[in-house]
């Protein structure tokens, strides 16, 4: 009898850390996805933060090192599997050099159940260092309207954009700063009709635009993450949020 209690707690745990990975609820009051930002101090900062906004824990993160929204939009999660760098799942939490796993949800299969009250997508940032040319603009903006479909019409919806970009980081290297620029402007202009678009290349810090200040050139850790997330918690508590036939997200009251 012992045995077999063991086997079954092990299986009822099993199947849970499942579904906390893979579905959502009528509770998820939040559904955040996006790339390495969203996987590192930036993303967990800005889930903090949406916490504390909206009252409730019931907000769920998922994000991939290396993902754009070409990566998001499929019917399965094929193409987020590809990268093999590491991801954060609801769930599964943090994992390091490793490909999502196979139970990694898809934009579908969040947004199945009852529609969330806001969708977070901080994305852009390895769109744009994916490809600088016009043709490669034209399927990244098709790639993100395919996302942003698959939003049910009565949930919230923030875009986080890119911040800018150092010219001597990797992206400043390949693209230069005017593709940037014209990238992002795009961007802004494409998802806007759905979304809330936060420009973080507005965000500032001591006067200056916010930069990466990893020694890669395209991350950011420590204080100025949290600068850069508090920032654009704030942008989503206080303006009005894009919501398809609705009225504008009022915030739930809480103590400082």
């Amino acid at each position: 009898m012992k045995l077999t209690g063991v086997i079954l707690s092990l299986i009822l745990l099993s199947a849970s850390h499942t579904l906390a990975c893979q579905n959502s609820s009528a509770a998820d009051r939040v559904i955040y996805l996006g790339d390495s930002h969203t996987v590192g101090d930036f993303g967990k900062r800005l889930s903090e933060n949406l916490s504390k906004i909206y009252g409730t824990e019931n907000i769920k993160r998922y994000g991939v090192i290396g993902a754009a929204a070409q990566h998001w939009n499929k019917k399965d999660n094929s193409s987020l599997r590809k990268l093999k760098i590491g991801y954060y799942c609801d769930g599964d939490g943090l994992v390091s050099g490793k490909a999502p796993a196979t139970n990694f949800p898809t934009p579908s299969q969040l947004f199945q159940g009852s529609a969330p009250t806001m969708v977070v997508v901080a994305l852009g940032t390895n769109d744009v260092h994916g490809g600088c040319l016009i043709k490669d603009k034209e399927d990244q903006m098709a790639a993100a309207k395919e996302l942003l479909a698959q939003i049910r019409p009565n949930s919230k919806c923030v875009w986080v954009g890119p911040t800018e970009q150092p010219s001597t980081g990797p992206i400043g290297q390949r693209c230069g700063q005017a593709k940037i620029k014209a990238f992002i402007d795009n961007l802004r202009d494409t998802v806007s009709d759905r979304c809330t678009f936060i420009d973080s290349r507005k965000i500032t810090y001591q006067g200056k635009p916010i930069l990466p200040n990893r020694s890669d050139k395209l991350h950011y850790g420590g204080n100025l993450a949290n600068h850069w997330a508090d920032s654009v918690a704030e942008q989503i508590a206080g303006p009005q949020v894009k919501k398809v036939n609705s009225s504008p997200l009022k915030p739930a009251s809480h103590s400082n």
